[in-house]
Order: structure tokens, then sequence, then C-alpha cells
């Protein structure tokens, strides 16, 4: 019996867990402007009110929590990872990132965090570590073992550091990222046309795995990503008619198929 290819994007914050990573904003009240800090979960909301703006005007200051360059540096993200999973603060699409993991499917993170990529990947390992049963890591590895010859090799012999080495970490908003646009000459404009891109190399990528039918799933909590890849797939199902895309919408702790 031929196992099924099945393929996963996750945005992080308030799909996978729900952060307590502060944004640096002002609030008018009356004439003033007056700094506050905000939740990723209140930006959704907040973000175009015309009463909010970022501090000093400066999105990079409003943001500098997001990236490995605030006061925590590096250590930022598995920070906020520790801490939401104390709080037991699961996003929507928890569960079924752990399953992922479990089965040991090559999947991407694609968040809008400027978090390098192997900062997010210590993120992930975290999870690994912390959260999955010694049972769970059993079948995990079991599930590499099966799927492993649908992978690219890895230097490595450690079965769970080679399934990873396989995986995705795209912060858009990253160095890492911006030196991919720079190198191809390519323009982004806004974080939804970010992620447009970044979906669209990692179905290259899988596809070049195998040739078999297969699918894809992608789930955010903001709708204007969510919009930018329906758009997006409606262009790759002309390329890539083997490949099944599913598209959700996690929004307000829960997660809807939107496809």
């Amino acid at each position: 019996m031929a196992f099924k290819l099945e393929y996963y994007c996750f945005d992080f914050d308030d799909n996978i867990l729900h952060m307590d990573t502060a944004l640096h904003m002002e609030k008018r009240e009356s004439s003033e402007w007056k700094k506050i800090k905000i939740s990723a979960e209140e930006f959704v909301h907040l973000k175009e009110h015309p009463s909010y703006r970022p501090v000093n005007n400066n999105w990079n200051e409003c943001f500098i929590e997001f990236s490995d360059h605030g006061k925590r540096k590096d250590s930022a993200f598995v920070d906020d990872i520790k801490k939401a999973l104390t709080k037991k603060r699961f996003g929507p699409s928890f569960d079924d990132f752990i399953q992922c993991l479990i089965e040991a499917r090559i999947f991407a993170i694609i968040t809008a965090r400027s978090h390098k990529s192997k900062t997010i990947r210590k993120g992930v390992e975290y999870i690994i570590d912390n959260v999955l049963t010694d049972d769970q890591k059993t079948l995990m590895k079991k599930n590499i073992r099966r799927f492993r010859k649908h992978f690219k090799k890895s230097r490595t012999n450690n079965l769970i550091r080679s399934y990873l080495d396989n995986c995705e970490y795209i912060g858009v908003s990253s160095p890492d990222f911006e030196i991919l646009l720079n190198r191809n000459s390519i323009n982004i404009i806004d974080t939804p046309s970010a992620k447009m891109l970044a979906f669209r190399m990692f179905v290259k990528k899988v596809r070049s795995f195998s040739k078999r039918d297969i699918q894809i799933g992608f789930s955010d909590d903001d709708h204007k990503n969510i919009r930018s890849i329906k758009k997006v797939i409606n262009a790759l199902e002309k390329d890539y008619p083997k490949i099944d895309f599913n598209v959700f919408h996690a929004y307000e702790g829960e997660k809807k198929d939107v496809t």
C-alpha cells in the first residue's frame, strides 16, 4: 500500500501558539500619543485602526521583539514558546502541527517574524523535545524511516535532525529572506506578497521530492494572507494538477477549511 504524501505550511503566531511577544505601539488619547504594548492577537484587529500607530512611527521598533535584535537577542522566540506552552496557550492549529511532527510530514513555518531560520528551527526543536512524549518520538522516528526515501539526503545520521533538515523555517521579514529576495532581484511590498512567494518556493521544493499525487495544506490567522494564498493556489493548480491544496483560516480560536 502506497503512503500518502502530505505537506504543510503553518503560520506561527495565533495559529500554532498564542505568544506573549509584545509589539511596541502608540495609542492616541485626546491629542497625545502614548506608548503601549500589545499582543500579536490584538495587532490583527488594531493594525489599521486610526488611533494606533507603531512606536516612533517606526515599524522596525514596533516589531523588535519579533526579531533576533531585541534585548533578548535570538533567545526571544524560544523564550516566548516556553511561556505559551506553560500557559497552555495553544492555537487552532497546534494539534495539527504536533500530528504533522509525529507523522514526519515535511512542513514549512511561514511567519511574518524577522527571526533567522535557525532561530525558528530551535523553537520547533524545543517543541519536539518538550511536548512530544517518548512514545510519540518513537513513532515519529518510525515514520521518518518510512518516508525518508522521499526526502533529500542529509549529512547527519540523527533521524530527527535529518527530517528537520528537509523542512523550511521562513521569517518573511528576516535578513535570510531579504538576502534571497535581493539575490533574485525580487521586490516584495507587504507580508501577504512575501508569504505568497514563500509558499510558491515550498510547493516547488516538495514537488521535486516526488511526482506522485500529493496534498499541501496552508493555515494562517490573517484573512489577507489567506486571500493571497488562495489567489496563488488558483495559478499553481494549472502548473501542478497532481497537487491537492487545502487552505485553513485560524481565527478566534477556530480553524475553518476555506479552500
